[in-house]
C-alpha cells in the first residue's frame, strides 16, 4: 500500500497523570521486519494544561509500506503516567 501521510491525535489531562510524549517516532516496513524511518517529530507543548488535544500530521513522499509502527517516547520522571494516543490516520 502506498502511504502518503500519517496522522494521529494525542491526549493531555494533567490532573489525571495523563501527559504528551516528548518525541513520536513513525516507521515503515514492507515486511514487518526490517522498518525505515516515516517521520520523527519533537512534542513541544507544555504539559502543564489542565487538558488538551493535538492533532499531529506527518507527510512524505509516497512510501510502499505494509506495516507501520509508532513509537511514543517521554522523558516524564513522573510514576504512574499514561501517554493517550486518540486516533491513527493513514491516508494513501
Amino acid at each position: 500500500m502506498e502511504i502518503d501521510n500519517v496522522a494521529m491525535s494525542l491526549v493531555s489531562e494533567k490532573n489525571k497523570g495523563i501527559y504528551f510524549p516528548t518525541e513520536v517516532q513513525v516507521e515503515y516496513s514492507a515486511d514487518g521486519k526490517e522498518f525505515k524511518n516515516f517521520h520523527a517529530v519533537k512534542i513541544m507543548l507544555e504539559n502543564s494544561i489542565t487538558f488538551n488535544k493535538v492533532h499531529l500530521q506527518l507527510d512524505e513522499d509516497d512510501i510502499t509500506a505494509q506495516h507501520i509502527r509508532i513509537k511514543l517516547s517521554s522523558d516524564n520522571k513522573r510514576e504512574n503516567t499514561i501517554t493517550i494516543l486518540d486516533e491513527i490516520i493513514i491516508n494513501n
